[in-house]
C-alpha cells in the first residue's frame, strides 16, 4: 500500500517526476479515486485539491480537463485520467493488489458490471433533490453553487478567451450545460427518487455479494470495493446509515473497511466538519462577493433619499413655514 503521500507545498521533488492527484477532498469521487491509489502498489504521488468554485475553471485545469470536473490523474508521462472509475481501471490493472492477480474474465465481468451501477448512481440529484430531505435548503444550496459556477465560468471567459481561444468552446459548452438546469422542485424530486432507486438496487447487489465473501468479489480488495466505499461513507453522512445498518452483511463490512489505513487518510478526515469548515464558508464568501454589488447600490439608493429628505427639510425650514402665529390684534 502505497504510503507516500504529499501536498504541492511540501513536495520535494519535481512535479513531473510523480504522478498527480487533482481532486477536492471531500467530493465521493475523488474519494474513490484516493482510496484506490492506497489500496494497490501505487507508487509515490502528490496531491492538489482544486476549489470547486473558481480552480476547475482556471486555464491551466481546464486545459487538463476540458469537463472541469475532479478527479484527474496526471502521470509524469502526460497521460491523464479524468474521472474516477477510469483512474480506477488503470491503477487496478498497472498496479493490483494480490487479490486481483488471480481474478477469472468472469470475475473481471460482474466487477465491471457492479462498478458501472455505482457510477450511475447521482448523489447530487439524491442529497439535493430528496423529498425526505429540507425541500427549501437543497434548493437553495443547488441553484446557488450552481450560479456561482457560472458566474465563474463566465469572468474566465472574458478574461482568458483571448489568450486562450482553445478554451472557448469548453466554457461556453460548460456554460450551456449549466442554464439548462431545471431547479423546479417537482423535477428534482423525480430524479432524486430515480437515484434512491439505484442505490437501493447497488446496495442489495452489494449485500448478496457480502453474503459470499469478506470483501465484494472475493478475499480481497478490488476496484469495485474503492467505488463502494465513498459511497457508504457519503450516505451515512448524508443522514442515510439506516439503509447500511438493515443490510447485515453490508453493516459488518462498512465497520472493518472503516478502519483501513486507506479509510483513514483518504475519506475519514473530509466528513460533514471538514465541509463546514472549507466547502460552506467559502460558499459564504462566494454569496457574499456577488452580492456586494447589490448592495453597494442598496446603499447609494438608501444615501440618496436620505438626501433627498434632509434637503427637503432644510428647504422647509429655511423658508419660514415653521409653527403658525397669529397676528397682533388691531
Amino acid at each position: 500500500m502505497s504510503q507516500c503521500v504529499e501536498t504541492l507545498e511540501d513536495a520535494r521533488e519535481p512535479l513531473l517526476k510523480k504522478p498527480v492527484l487533482y481532486l477536492f477532498p471531500a467530493a465521493m469521487e475523488s474519494m474513490k479515486a484516493h482510496v484506490g491509489l492506497f489500496e494497490t502498489d501505487f507508487p509515490p504521488f502528490t496531491v492538489q485539491s482544486v476549489d470547486l468554485f473558481r480552480g476547475v475553471f482556471s486555464p491551466t485545469f481546464t486545459l487538463l480537463q476540458p469537463s472541469c470536473t475532479v478527479p484527474v490523474l496526471l502521470m509524469p508521462n502526460g497521460k491523464a485520467f479524468r474521472d474516477a472509475e477510469e483512474i480506477l481501471t488503470f491503477v487496478h490493472n498497472a498496479y493490483p493488489s494480490k487479490g486481483e492477480l488471480n481474478l477469472s474474465s468472469e470475475v473481471e465481468a460482474s466487477v465491471k458490471e457492479f462498478c458501472d451501477l455505482v457510477s450511475c448512481w447521482d448523489e447530487i440529484e439524491f442529497s439535493f433533490g430528496n423529498p425526505y430531505a429540507s425541500r427549501t435548503r437543497g434548493l437553495i444550496e443547488m441553484s446557488v453553487v450552481w450560479r456561482i459556477r457560472m458566474g465563474a465560468l463566465r469572468k474566465n471567459l472574458r478574461m482568458y478567451g483571448q489568450r486562450y481561444p482553445a478554451l472557448v468552446s469548453t466554457y461556453l459548452k460548460r456554460i450551456n450545460e449549466l442554464e439548462k438546469q431545471d431547479f423546479t422542485w417537482d423535477v428534482r424530486v423525480e430524479k432524486a427518487l430515480e437515484s434512491s432507486r439505484v442505490l437501493e438496487q447497488m446496495l442489495d447487489r452489494a449485500e448478496e455479494q457480502l453474503s459470499k465473501y469478506q470483501f465484494l468479489f472475493g478475499g480481497s480488495w478490488t476496484i469495485a470495493d474503492s467505488m463502494l466505499v465513498p459511497v457508504l461513507h457519503r450516505i451515512t453522512e448524508l443522514g442515510h446509515g439506516q439503509r447500511i445498518e438493515r443490510r447485515i452483511n453490508l453493516t459488518r463490512y462498512f465497520v472493518m473497511v472503516s478502519g483501513r489505513p486507506s479509510f483513514q487518510l483518504a475519506i475519514a478526515p473530509f466528513d460533514s466538519s471538514w465541509m463546514r469548515k472549507n466547502f460552506y464558508k467559502k460558499l459564504l464568501i462566494e454569496i457574499l462577493l456577488r452580492a456586494l454589488p447589490y448592495v453597494a447600490i442598496l446603499l447609494v439608493f438608501v444615501a440618496i433619499v436620505i438626501m433627498a429628505i434632509a434637503e427637503n427639510a432644510h428647504h422647509i425650514t429655511a423658508g419660514g413655514h415653521g409653527p403658525f402665529v397669529p397676528p397682533d390684534s388691531p
